[in-house]
């Protein structure tokens, strides 16, 4: 399975110069690197999310459940992929996996 990671940033994806690399516990085999965000990454990051909270805030509850339904059925269409990827960096079964994501 070859993935891609990135951090997100104010809806911009950000790769890095520094990157962990995944590693499989069972079987110490690597996997994927993922990118360490830098301290600017943070501070954009913190400051996307203060501008961004005076509009959230006004929103109502059914814009927020609204919201809210349509991140679940992203997951939910991804739920097998994320499953794979629990399993690999967890070493967890495919029984204990599928808790995380139902």
């Amino acid at each position: 399975m070859e993935l891609k990671f990135y951090n997100i940033v104010n809806d911009e994806l950000r790769s890095s110069t520094d990157f962990e690399k995944v590693i499989d516990p069972r079987t110490e085999e690597a996997l994927w690197d993922v990118p360490i965000a830098s301290v600017q990454d943070l501070e954009d990051a913190v400051a996307a999310a203060s501008n961004a909270f005076p509009a959230w805030s006004q929103t109502t509850v059914a814009e927020r459940q609204a919201v809210l339904v349509k991140m679940s059925d992203v997951l939910t269409q991804n739920s097998k992929i994320l499953q794979d990827i629990v399993m690999k960096e967890t070493g967890k079964s495919v029984s204990c996996s599928s808790l995380l994501v139902e």
